[in-house]
């Protein structure tokens, strides 16, 4: 029985699933919401509230979020497909 095939593995795979959703969607939006200027005033050297607050930045965040959504949504169409194959036989 490989890896792939034992039951904790998809418990495993769907926690994985769920931790990309939640952190690709915090990463996505945080950026731009008023919490994400209430995070960076925090800062006391002001470079560091300048860089934080800096569009490009802030859309690297968002990248990085996109980044853990299509991961997610990766292993999600894996874990199917592998839910299907067992289905089928």
């Amino acid at each position: 029985m490989s890896l792939s095939s034992r039951p904790t593995s998809a418990v495993l795979s769907t926690l994985f699933i769920a931790w990309c959703f939640v952190v690709g969607t915090l990463l996505m939006y945080a950026p731009w919401m008023p919490v994400w200027a209430r995070w960076t005033s925090g800062f006391s050297h002001p470079g560091v509230q300048q860089l934080l607050g800096h569009p490009t930045l802030r859309g690297a965040v968002s990248g990085f979020g996109l980044f853990h959504l299509v991961w997610g949504t990766h292993d999600l169409d894996l874990l199917i497909a592998r839910f299907l194959r067992r289905r089928q036989g």
